[in-house]
Formats: structure tokens, sequence, C-alpha cells
């Protein structure tokens, strides 16, 4: 064996060790989070509200991703054969398509969420009921898990000793499709974002025509600023899942229409991929840091207390209406 062939042996199997630590480290709060988020949402009363029914949503489909496709390329790591298996391979970049694309859809219904309580109050109670709000979520599941399961039924690209990598299993014109829709629902997310942003920068401004004893100014001013906060916390919750999965996104497209594939790229690829699977892990740090009542029942979870103590959150929101707008920034 000659020093390239050590060197090439070594390099290799140092790689396949950083890959798999760091897929285990990353698994790990992605599937406590995750679950911890859905046990709050599904036991606490304060809980159960449309927004919050949302984002359990959205932690369900990051919780897929790191309890089914962690575990997979962990192994697949040191069981190579796992990649080189026609189906297996198209079956985990279904599920990698259908999961993120699960979690895209959810933000951009968090996002018309926030666009109707903010702009459109009236319409949002007969827009988003909660029987809506579910058809909404079976819909967008049912995108994703079509969108996902397209290469099983030709559109795909896989050849035998290949790489099982997007470059190679999805062809230029599924990759185009899924990139093209995918994007598309972040950008409508945003636009949405920023017209909710120009009508808080509105208000604020035109709040000094008001009395400060108006109470009926006063309970509207205090739902619009608890809705404000809310959507405040989602805007941080998809601009960190930008930053993480675009350049992913970057790669994939440049891979696919500009640069030819090598050795390099493959493993780039991979840390990219890391860097976006970590997104599934974060959510429910930025709710336990941005949002108060969301960060009770974790405390009231993580301690082990019955779910009633978290009643004291209740009070809280019963008199919130009298409090300043500093103290409602604190609370969702």
């Amino acid at each position: 064996m000659n020093n390239t062939t050590v060197n090439t042996y070594f390099s290799d199997s140092h790689y396949k060790h950083v890959v798999f630590i760091l897929d285990a480290l990353l698994m790990l709060p992605t599937i406590f989070g995750n679950s911890l988020i859905l046990y709050c949402v599904l036991t606490y009363p304060n809980l159960k509200r449309k927004i919050y029914g949302l984002i359990a949503n959205l932690a369900l489909a990051d919780l897929l991703i790191g309890s089914i496709l962690f575990p997979y390329e962990m192994a697949a790591i040191f069981i190579p054969s796992l990649d080189r298996r026609k189906y297996l391979c198209i079956f985990k970049h279904s599920l990698f398509t259908t999961f993120i694309g699960a979690s895209e859809m959810n933000l951009f219904m968090i996002s018309m969420d926030r666009y109707f309580s903010v702009l459109r109050p009236l319409k949002y109670h007969t827009s988003f009921t909660t029987g809506r709000l579910k058809r909404y979520c079976a819909i967008g599941w049912s995108i994703t898990i079509i969108l996902g399961i397209l290469p099983f039924f030709g559109w795909n690209t896989w050849e035998l000793d290949t790489p099982c990598t997007s470059k190679f299993v999805h062809s230029p014109g599924y990759t185009t499709l899924i990139l093209t829709f995918y994007i598309l629902l972040i950008l409508i997310a945003i636009a949405l974002y920023i017209l909710v942003a120009k009508k808080v920068f509105k208000h604020l401004h035109s709040e000094g025509g008001f009395k400060s004893n108006d109470v009926n100014y006063l309970r509207s001013t205090s739902k619009f600023t608890k809705n404000i906060v809310k959507t405040k916390i989602m805007i941080v919750v998809l601009g960190v899942f930008a930053l993480c999965w675009s350049p992913y996104c970057v790669l994939v497209i440049l891979q696919t229409y500009f640069i030819a594939p090598n050795d390099n790229l493959e493993r780039v690829e991979k840390y990219l991929l890391l860097l976006g699977k970590a997104n599934c892990g974060l959510n429910w740090i930025i709710y336990g840091i941005k949002n108060k009542t969301m960060r009770n029942a974790f405390r009231r979870t993580l301690c082990r207390r019955f779910p009633g103590q978290l009643s004291m959150s209740r009070s809280y929101e019963s008199t919130s209406t009298n409090a300043s707008s500093n103290q409602e920034s604190s609370y969702i």
C-alpha cells in the first residue's frame, strides 16, 4: 500500500468519524427538543391555541428528521451497502424531501396565520378556524408526500456504484421543481412578514392620535401587541431556517447546473447538509428563550410538575391587557 493510498484511507476514515459524531450530536437535541414541544402542546391548556398547533406540526416534521433520517445517515456511514441499493437510496431522499418540505409548508402556513391575525383580524377568526387549520395541515403534508415519492415513479437518475447524493439521484427537472416550489414558499412567507412589518410601523406612528384612557383602544392595542410578539418569534424561526438551509440549496443548484461533481464537493455537501439539519434542533431553543408561556411549560415538564401548575400563566394572560408594552413583549 503506497503513501497516497494510506493517506486517502485515513482521510476517509477521519471524515466518516467526524460526520458520524456530528450527526449524533445534532440528533439528540433534535429528538429531545421537538418531543418536548409536542408533549407540552398536547398537555398544557395554555398551549391549545392555533399558533401552537402549527408550531407542533412544525416540530413533528423536525422530529421525524431527527428520529429517522439521522439514524439512517449514521448507519450508512459504516454500512455503505445501504446507499448502494436503489430503492433504499431513493427512499432516503424521498423522506428528506417530504420532511423538509413539510417544515417549509408549516413555516408558510405560520406566516399566513400571522398575516391574517395582524392585518385581517376579523377575517382571521373565520379563515383560520381549528377545523380549517387541521385541513390545511393535512393538505400541506399531502403535497410534500406526493412531491417526495415522485422519484419512485421513474423521475430519478440513480445508477449502480454512484454516490447516493441529490446530484446522482434526482434528475435536473425534479430538482428544479422541488427548489422552485420550496423557494417560492419561503419568498411568499418573507413577503407576508414584510407586509406585517409595514402594518406595525404604521401602527406605532399613529398611536399618538388616540387617548391613553380609551379602554377599547387599550384592549385592541394589547391584543395587537401580543400578535406582534408572536410574529417576531416566528420571523426569527423563519430567518434561522433560511440561514441554515440556504448554503446547501445553493450548492445543490451549482452541482445540478454549473459544476461537475467530485469527491470534495460531495464532502462539502455532507457538511452543508449537517448545517441544514442542525436547524431541526434549534426551534425549541428559540421558543424557550423568546416565549414565556412555552418556557414555563418546558420548565414544568422538565421539573416533573403537574400540568395544572401552568395555570399561573393563564392568570398572567388575563391581567396583561393593563400591562405596559414592555411587559407584554416578554409574553406571547
